[in-house]
């Protein structure tokens, strides 16, 4: 989804602004709330919420809490996502929403006092090496992008004046 929405920004008719991009925002949560809420009537899944909120181990109040608090949190990392890609790439976009599986991790272990598995450590390896990678290659190529422009001009590069 993100470079689609990098190649919408590229290929729009008119000039991208904060604006246009709250109004993407809107209407691809709007599709994807309308898309699920459908999906959700068909498997009548609305009467398992109630279900599931008097089965939570905290209340129903904090199940729907949670809920509502997920649903904020995930429309503000969309929003997120969408300026990060206006404002950079969509590649910068995926490197940055990898970077936070191993935070997420990490914060589980620290808050939730999870198990560090062999999976854990490899995945946060895995995230953290990626992550790495990418910073190292950009920090190369605007090296190498530096040195060519200091690099002068041959004798031949000059046209002969008439």
């Amino acid at each position: 989804m993100l470079p689609l929405i990098e190649f919408v920004y590229a290929n729009a008719g008119k000039v991208i602004t904060y604006d246009l991009v709250m109004q993407m925002q809107f209407l691809v949560s709007m599709f994807a709330t309308l898309f699920s809420t459908v999906g959700m009537l068909i498997n009548k899944d609305f009467q398992a919420i109630s279900r599931e909120a008097k089965e939570y181990g905290l209340g129903e109040t904090k199940y729907y809490m949670v809920l509502v608090f997920t649903s904020i949190l995930v429309q503000l990392s969309m929003a997120g996502y969408l300026g990060v890609i206006f404002c950079a790439t969509s590649l910068f976009t995926g490197v940055l929403v990898t970077l936070l599986i191993p935070v997420q991790q990490i914060f589980a272990i620290i808050f939730f006092h999870e198990q560090f598995s062999a999976e854990k450590g490899m995945s946060l390896a895995l995230c953290l090496w990626g992550f790495a990678s990418y910073f190292y290659g950009e920090y190369r190529q605007s090296k190498k992008k530096k040195n060519q422009e200091k690099v002068p001009m041959k004798d031949q590069d000059i046209p002969d004046e008439v």
